[in-house]
């Protein structure tokens, strides 16, 4: 966010640059107004530089996120979401305590929607 505030800033810079450069009258002035132009407009380049590389790296994440999947807590139990689709539910006891998460349902499904977890033996409801 700094970069952007950055860009504009630099931007805006070069914005009053021209505005001088335009009511400049001695050649001196106008090759000092160009000088700072130019220094400006190589600043915005390195801030444009500086997001794509950021950009790239969100994106990199993001990637890396769908693939590998995420758990979101919805319906009082964890889910694993990623680009194969919504998966669980996963115990939300184990899943808080960094134990890996288990499924809770299948073989030790309980009566409706309550399902003991297999490895820690709490029992959720899950709506």
């Amino acid at each position: 966010m700094a970069e952007i505030i950055d860009g504009f800033r630099a931007l805006t810079s070069s914005i009053k640059t021209l505005q001088k450069l335009a009511e400049a009258r001695k050649d001196g002035e106008i090759l000092s107004i160009t000088s700072n132009l130019l220094s400006n407009i190589v600043d915005l380049q390195n801030v444009v530089m500086d997001l794509q590389n950021a950009n790239k790296s969100l994106e990199k994440t993001v990637d890396e996120l769908t693939e590998n999947g995420i758990f979101i807590f919805e319906r009082n139990a964890q889910w694993k979401v990623s680009n194969k689709g919504k998966h669980g539910p996963y115990c939300p006891g184990c899943y808080a305590k960094g134990v890996e998460a288990p499924l809770i349902h299948g073989e030790w499904a309980g009566m409706g929607n309550n399902y003991e977890c297999p490895v820690c033996h709490d029992f959720h409801t899950v709506m």
